[in-house]
């Protein structure tokens, strides 16, 4: 572009030389005025042009680079939350080998976990409060429930004992339940996430942690009532 005024500036200057007659009806100083106007208008013209151009790249290198920073600021959320259930996960694990290795396992350790297991499926749906029920299904009684927050969902375990076998998942109002998928004497786990996101809920894997995470729980609770025996 530089170079574009730097000749019509050689032009202008040289206006005089070049055009050294009238031109029909115009005289040689009006022939020169409207050659030298042109040339004005053609890189001015030629100026906004450029500038309106690099107005519209300076506009998409700053929405690039919102993008990009929402982008790494996602990904940096998507890790650390990643993380997070991981380390829960590889925690529920080891503490549950470490319980059931055990020949007593006392209230405390027993509460631990289980919350443990509770804020770890709030953390992977994104939900504001977890609820953790082992009933008897064949009576239908409630026999121990544990609630990583106050709020907690209202349903029945009647509605929580239908719930198993191939039906494992029950979704009502602003709550999710996931059943453990198998019973062990007459007992099932059942996880409640309260107001949990419908794009977690969405991916079948986070399903089925859910479901591993209440045959975990289950699994402890049957161990725990067959050492109090």
């Amino acid at each position: 572009m530089y170079w574009i005024f730097f000749i019509f500036f050689i032009i202008g200057v040289l206006v005089p030389d070049i055009v050294r007659n009238d031109v029909g009806f115009f005289s040689e100083e009006r022939v020169e005025e409207m050659i030298i106007f042109a040339l004005g208008v053609v890189g001015f013209s030629i100026f906004l042009l450029k500038d309106k151009q690099l107005f519209f790249e300076r506009k998409q290198k700053e929405e690039g680079a919102k993008k990009l920073d929402r982008t790494s600021k996602d990904l940096l959320k998507s890790y650390s939350y990643i993380g997070e259930v991981n380390r829960k996960m590889d925690m529920l694990m080891g503490l549950a080998l470490g319980l059931y290795s055990r020949s007593k396992i006392n209230a405390k350790e027993e509460k631990e976990f289980y919350l443990s297991v509770a804020n770890a499926s709030k953390i992977l749906l994104k939900g504001k409060a977890c609820s953790l029920f082992f009933i008897n299904v064949e009576k239908e009684k409630i026999l121990k429930d544990v609630h990583s927050d106050r709020k907690f969902s209202s349903i029945s375990a009647k509605e929580l004992s239908q719930l198993g076998g191939s039906v494992n998942v029950k979704k009502k109002g602003g709550f999710i339940a996931v059943a453990s998928p198998n019973r062990m004497n007459k007992l099932r786990s059942y996880l409640i996430i309260n107001d949990y996101d419908k794009e977690e809920e969405a991916k079948p894997k986070n399903i089925e942690i859910l479901k591993v995470l209440a045959s975990q729980a289950l699994f402890i609770f049957s161990s725990v009532s067959k050492l109090s025996k």
